[in-house]
């Protein structure tokens, strides 16, 4: 076992630093998704961008600058119901079409998962929060109108729900207000 840990430790070390040297841009402070075949950056921001943060081998600016530059930027992924899967000012953003809008809770837990290892505690509690009104109940006049909905996708700026219902990652959520909001 420790010999297999020992070896997952230098393959996750070996894929930072790749992650760093390759998909780090300097100019825009974001990580972008390298295409397959040209090796070239994929010029498209997405909440993937912020999985670095994940990882206790990230620069420590850099991981500030996705923080204080993107992540809550209202031009970007700030919106009502955080982490639109494109920037909202994507040309090709569409608040709808599964990957060019939606808000998806498995993407945003990581992110929020990222935030707090890195020391944004703050910040992943206003994520977690902003997430789990995304999927939770509404009221108006102290009358409930919706019940919670664990649906594969939500629109960033309504909550409507969309994708597949009750699907089973959009459950996240309950590690969400177990964690950030209910202490």
């Amino acid at each position: 076992e420790k010999r297999a840990a020992a070896a997952h430790a230098r393959r996750a070390y070996h894929t930072m630093a790749l992650v760093e040297r390759h998909m780090w841009d300097e100019r825009d402070g974001f990580y972008y998704d390298i295409d397959g075949r040209s090796h070239r950056k994929i010029r498209v921001k997405t909440p993937y961008g912020f999985m670095p943060l994940l990882s206790s081998r990230i620069r420590p600016a850099r991981a500030r600058r996705l923080v204080r530059e993107h992540v809550f930027n209202p031009n970007e992924f700030w919106c009502r119901y955080p982490l639109p899967s494109v920037t909202l000012d994507n040309p090709t953003f569409d608040p709808v079409n599964m990957f060019r809008g939606p808000t998806w809770v498995n993407a945003n837990w990581l992110v929020i998962e990222g935030l707090d290892r890195q020391g944004y505690r703050r910040e992943a509690i206003r994520l977690a929060r902003k997430t789990i009104e995304l999927v939770g109940a509404r009221y108006r006049g102290g009358q409930r109108i919706r019940t919670p909905r664990l649906w594969e996708w939500y629109h960033p700026h309504t909550g409507e729900p969309l994708g597949n219902s009750q699907y089973s990652w959009s459950a996240l959520v309950i590690d969400l207000i177990l964690r950030f909001v209910e202490k």
